[in-house]
């Protein structure tokens, strides 16, 4: 699956919502309310006849290490998320539930409250009062407190099963439960967050909501969570493969040479951009990613790889096969550092429908780092710039990530390679447009604009409708929230079509 057009160098996000659940909802008085005049946190069915019972749904996230409330799969509100790291809150491990509406104890401290601006846990004192002109939330200004007044452990040992105490495993004579520590209140944004010992649980992914670090203090928090079920395990594991790929060195040419992108840790920090991004869009699943990106060089010179046209990407295949890169349960995620004249990637598009005539197996997706190319009209007529001069794009000047977590074009367009080469876009979808593309909204990850029309591809959502590839609801298509390639494992694992 080879591409041409134009590509834009940032991304505008798209926030997104799936099917809502119907919540209970508590209305708060007025002066519980710092700001404005909204109504509280949901209830789930339990907690509206038993005050004493947990609030589940409270997830850890994995861009700006803040506990935040997500509802039942994400769905509570994601329009109105607000992750300091930018776009959505990225949930992570654990189920958190917080006990609340309670008496204080000597190991338990209420007045946590969760923000209506931001969807995360802060410390607002009694009436929101505490140093208020401290308090900073990542949607602009204070938090708005709303719902349950919420109390956290904080016990100096973790009580053995059965004894009758303060706790929440205590208090609801549960003896399933877990228990993380190391959760702290930060001076600067007063959020909870997750800070592991010291403070040194991936202190470089931390995102104050006042900016720069979390500064941990006071007690050393303890928080609940119910064990999920075991994680569905396949007779084969699929995964990805990182491979930084470089020609046949031309000193002549002056083509071939390694940039250090693994070395510098460019291809790195652009894997986790990917998987921050994907994991908010997806409500925790992540690709699974082998940790180690590899550098391979190929036999062949960026000229003779070239002059393969359309045919790069199946050349390359070709080439890393007879290397030793073809195992049939991996997926090749190739930077290459050379050249096409046709487009900026490639990608197989195994759709399982054998009267499409694009359908092309393979296991390699595909960038190519220094491509460029005119841009062609429907009829493969040159696009002709205000000037009268040929449109060209040039690959060379896409960006990757500056931070390893906002993405950048690079990031998308790798994403984009790799959905294709699962199967994506299905040609009985609805919106099914050129060969593995969609045709309905430009922000969508694989949008194409129709013939004739000039649309930037804005990249910045997976499947905005949720009826062409991700949580359709249909057996009839292929849907990423089956594939074989998630990490969590999904029940109904599926490997792409003829894998």
């Amino acid at each position: 699956m080879n591409h041409n057009g134009p590509h834009e160098a940032s991304a505008t996000r798209e926030l997104w919502s799936p099917t809502r659940r119907e919540f209970l909802i508590r209305a708060s008085s007025a002066a519980a309310i710092a700001v404005g005049g909204l109504t509280g946190i949901p209830l789930t069915a339990n907690t509206a006849h038993a005050q004493d019972a947990p609030q589940p749904d409270w997830r850890f996230c994995g861009k700006c290490h803040g506990l935040f409330f997500s509802g039942a799969n994400c769905s509570y509100f994601r329009e109105n998320q607000h992750c300091p790291a930018g776009g959505l809150h990225c949930p992570l491990g654990h189920n958190f539930l917080l006990s609340h509406d309670i008496e204080e104890t000597s190991t338990a401290q209420r007045n946590w409250r969760f923000c209506t601006n931001c969807h995360g846990l802060f410390f607002s004192g009694v009436d929101g009062s505490y140093h208020r002109e401290n308090q900073r939330c990542t949607a602009g200004g204070l938090h708005n407190p709303a719902g349950h007044n919420f109390v956290l452990d904080y016990p100096r040992l973790i009580p053995p099963p059965g004894r009758r105490g303060g706790t929440l495993r205590d208090r609801l004579g549960v003896d399933a439960l877990g228990a993380q520590k190391d959760w702290r209140f930060c001076t600067n944004c007063h959020v909870l967050f997750f800070s592991g010992v010291d403070g040194s649980y991936h202190r470089e992914n931390q995102r104050c909501f006042a900016g720069g670090l979390h500064n941990p203090a006071g007690y050393n928090f303890l928080l609940w969570y119910q064990p999920a079920p075991p994680v569905q395990t396949t007779a084969v594991q699929h995964f990805i493969q990182g491979l930084y790929v470089l020609p046949r060195e031309d000193a002549t040419a002056g083509t071939g040479a390694d940039r250090g992108l693994v070395a510098d840790g460019t291809l790195m920090r652009s894997v986790n951009a990917i998987q921050m991004w994907f994991c908010e869009q997806t409500c925790g699943s992540r690709l699974n990613i082998r940790p180690e990106i590899r550098t391979v060089r190929l036999n062949e010179t960026d000229a003779q790889i070239a002059a393969q046209g359309w045919q790069v990407r199946d050349h390359i295949e070709e080439l890393l096969g007879g290397m030793g890169f073809n195992d049939p349960h991996t997926m090749y995620a190739v930077w290459y550092e050379g050249s096409s004249n046709h487009a900026c990637g490639g990608a197989s598009w195994p759709t399982g429908v054998t009267t499409t005539p694009l359908q092309l197996r393979g296991h390699v997706a595909a960038l190519y780092l220094r491509a460029a190319y005119d841009v062609l009209d429907e009829n493969g007529r040159p696009v002709l710039d205000a000037n009268g001069q040929p449109q060209r794009v040039n690959c060379a000047n896409d960006q990757f990530t500056a931070d390893g977590v906002a993405p950048a074009i690079n990031e998308f367009k790798m994403v984009h390679e790799i959905l294709h080469t699962m199967g994506f876009v299905h040609p009985a979808a609805p919106h099914h447009h050129a060969g593995g593309h969609t045709n309905d909204d430009p922000q969508d990850l694989l949008f194409r604009a129709p013939p004739g029309l000039r649309v930037d591809w804005r990249p910045s959502v997976i499947d905005p409708g949720h009826d062409d590839y991700f949580q359709t609801g249909r057996t009839d298509i292929i849907d990423l929230s089956r594939s074989v390639f998630l990490d969590p494992l999904p029940p109904d694992a599926q490997p792409p079509p003829g894998w």
